[in-house]
């Protein structure tokens, strides 16, 4: 079985660093296939981020994971559309920064509609809400 996990989420809200942190963890327990993959706007900021999880034993199966994450930035909004496509399960990393409120309600909002029009329905999937930036003194409860 082969399910495909996305991260979404605002620019800059945490979504590389967190699967960059998730790629590190499984890779010391041997579950990373291939390497970590990052590509780069010439602002230095993150495309995308790929990484594959392979046979990872989950109720006497193996599945094998791809992992990746979208451009947070919203003129990317047609590379987010095309990460999007087929996509199994969601964890949309939300930028507990005071402030950024709104702009995580609108990144939510814009994904939902991208995933109205895929067919995917996301009260039948798996999604998950990450937050982020905690350590700040800014971050909103």
């Amino acid at each position: 079985m082969k399910l495909k996990i996305v991260f979404f989420g605002a620019s800059l809200a945490g979504k590389s660093t967190t699967v960059r942190k998730l790629y590190e963890i499984l890779k010391e327990k041997g579950l990373v296939k291939g390497e970590f993959m990052s590509i780069d706007t010439d602002e230095k900021r993150t495309l995308f981020v790929e990484m594959f999880l392979s046979k990872i034993p989950i109720d006497g199966q193996e599945i094998d994971f791809k992992i990746l994450t979208t451009p947070g930035q919203f003129r990317l909004h047609p590379l987010r559309k095309a990460i999007m496509q087929g996509v199994d399960g969601l964890v949309f990393t939300v930028d507990s920064q005071t402030g950024r409120e709104e702009i995580n309600f609108l990144v939510l909002r814009e994904t939902a509609h991208v995933l109205k029009d895929s067919t995917w329905i996301y009260t039948q999937y798996p999604s998950l809400f990450s937050t982020t930036r905690e350590i700040f003194p800014t971050h909103f409860p």
